[in-house]
C-alpha cells in the first residue's frame, strides 16, 4: 500500500485509523479484550430441550404417584387378607366351641361326664384289652 504524503493535513486519529487497516479498510479487532467466543454468547435452551425437561419432571412425578398408589394398593390387600384370616379363626372357634358343647351335653345325657371322672370304674378300660401292664 501507498501512502500519500502530499497531504500535510491529516490529523493523528486518521493516521491511527490508517494505521489499523487491513484489507482495504476492515480494521483489525483489537486483541488486549479478546476472551473465549462462549462468555459473549448467551445460551438459550431449545423447545425440544424445554419439552424433555418438562417430561422428565412429569414422568418422575407420575413414577412417585404410582409408587405410593401401589403401596397403598398392596396395604389394602394385606388388611383384606389379615380381616378374611381373623373371620376364619373366629368362625373356627365357633364351631369348635359349638362341638364341645355337644361332646359334653352328650356325655351328660349317657351318665358321664367327659371331664371328670370320680369312681374307678372298669367299664371303660384305658388300655385296650389283652394288655397288661408290666410294672404295676
Amino acid at each position: 500500500m501507498k501512502r500519500f504524503a502530499a497531504n500535510l493535513m491529516t490529523d493523528p486519529e486518521y493516521d491511527w485509523w490508517w494505521g489499523k487497516r487491513i484489507n482495504d479498510n476492515v480494521p483489525s479487532s483489537c486483541q488486549e479484550n479478546t476472551g473465549p467466543i462462549e462468555e459473549h454468547f448467551q445460551v438459550f435452551p431449545s423447545e425440544l430441550e424445554i419439552v424433555k425437561q418438562d417430561f422428565e419432571k412429569k414422568s418422575s412425578e407420575l413414577g412417585k404417584r404410582i409408587k405410593k398408589l401401589e403401596e397403598e394398593k398392596i396395604q389394602d390387600q394385606l388388611a383384606k387378607v389379615q380381616q378374611d384370616k381373623k373371620d376364619q379363626i373366629q368362625e373356627f372357634q365357633r364351631r369348635l366351641i359349638s362341638q364341645l358343647t355337644q361332646l359334653l351335653a352328650r356325655g351328660i345325657e349317657n351318665g358321664k361326664s367327659t371331664l371328670i371322672n370320680f369312681g374307678d370304674d372298669n367299664d371303660d378300660p384305658t388300655y385296650p384289652l389283652g394288655f397288661t401292664q408290666v410294672n404295676v
